[in-house]
């Protein structure tokens, strides 16, 4: 019996103050003349201030006990033997610290024990029972270990043709009874309906596409179009833009994808939007020389372009036409007229001093209007 540190505190009382002698006294409580001083000198030599807390049980038990680790690490270690059950304690031991579960060889070793599976042909003939994950790494996701359809068979005719209990049973393959009345319904009605019996053992539990919460690729591209195009719709928005699919299962589409946050929803948006493009030849020359080369000018057009503003304001915008047209019609008239004239003399020394003067007089007449601002 385990007392309680106010139960305690109050037998040591009776007992000192009894005038009978300690021997009578503990037997009548009911505890060792040991245990008595025991309890005294932990209460004598601890502080004033800690006495009762000092005769509080010490005993860890529960879960909070070292050994109750290995009831917890049961289904990580049948899954580890399932897969590899050539390995002794220690590579197992190793195995579990790798994927989180700090368990000692030894405690490995008192669990393989519990669990009849201390030599390797028990483990290599407990591990031909099951369906193997194929990787390791998958032994610490949630998954329970699933019979061979074969072994399955097996359990359920033991029961049936060979009269074995169905606890041993179940005892002896570390399974439920809720588990093995299953699959012994499901031998009884294949057999009822001239049913092939290892199909009918075999599993139902949906996986891959065949799941009824899987997300096609095609409703996760379009979730990915709408992040892009807004990224600052929440779940429900996007749920409710698409079919098929609720609220949770947008959640778990960013939640797998990285995108469970608005900060990281706009950052996948920006970096889908803006890729920039590679240049090559001259434009990357010059854009190493220069920096960046905008596409479109930051200044607009000058005027109103448009057609009814256009021939509103008709005359101003013909008057730089009408004046050029002018000058280059009297520019060119001209020099029709003073080609025609060179072209027209006799020999070719008339001609080279008709270009001369022609140039001499261009070059004085140019002066002589330039000198015309001073007066």
């Amino acid at each position: 019996m385990r007392y309680s540190a106010r139960q305690k505190l109050r037998i040591l009382k009776n007992i000192l103050k009894s005038p009978k002698s300690v021997s009578e006294a503990c037997r009548e409580v009911g505890i060792s003349r040991k245990t008595f001083y025991q309890w005294k000198k932990i209460y004598q030599s601890a502080p004033a201030r800690i006495k009762r807390k000092s005769l509080a049980l010490k005993y860890t038990f529960g879960s909070k006990h070292p050994r109750a680790k290995r009831a917890y690490f049961k289904n990580h270690l049948l899954a580890l033997i399932v897969c590899q059950p050539e390995w002794g304690g220690r590579k197992i031991s190793q195995a579990l610290k790798d994927g989180g579960a700090n368990l000692s060889p030894h405690g490995v070793f008192e669990l393989l024990k519990e669990l009849n599976l201390n030599t390797r042909e028990k483990r290599q003939a407990y591990a031909s029972l099951y369906q193997t994950f194929g990787k390791i790494k998958n032994l610490y996701q949630k998954k329970p270990l699933r019979f061979l359809p074969e072994e399955r068979k097996k359990l359920v005719e033991a029961v049936l043709i060979n009269k074995e209990k169905v606890s041993d049973v179940c005892l002896k393959a570390h399974l439920s009874r809720k588990t093995f009345y299953k699959w012994k319904n499901r031998y009884l009605e294949a057999s009822q309906q001239a049913v092939s019996l290892l199909e009918a053992m075999s599993d139902r539990y949906p996986e891959g596409e065949k799941h009824p919460r899987i997300v096609p690729d095609k409703t996760e591209k379009q979730i990915l179009k709408i992040v892009v195009r807004h990224p600052a719709y929440s779940t429900h928005k996007v749920a409710g833009l698409l079919k098929g699919i609720g609220n949770h299962g947008v959640q778990n589409v960013f939640k797998r994808l990285g995108l469970n946050t608005y900060q990281l929803r706009l950052a996948y948006s920006h970096s889908c939007r803006f890729v920039p493009k590679p240049v090559f030849g001259f434009p990357a020359k010059v854009k190493k020389l220069f920096g960046f080369i905008p596409s479109i000018s930051a200044i607009p057009p000058p005027g109103d372009w448009r057609i009814s503003s256009f021939w509103r304001n008709r005359k101003q915008n013909f008057r730089p036409f009408y004046l050029s047209f002018i000058s280059s019609l009297i520019l060119s008239n001209f020099l029709a007229f003073l080609f025609k004239i060179i072209f027209q003399a006799e020999d070719f020394s008339a001609k080279i001093g008709l270009v001369f003067a022609t140039a001499s007089l261009a070059t004085g007449s140019f002066f002589f209007a330039y000198s015309m601002k001073y007066y």
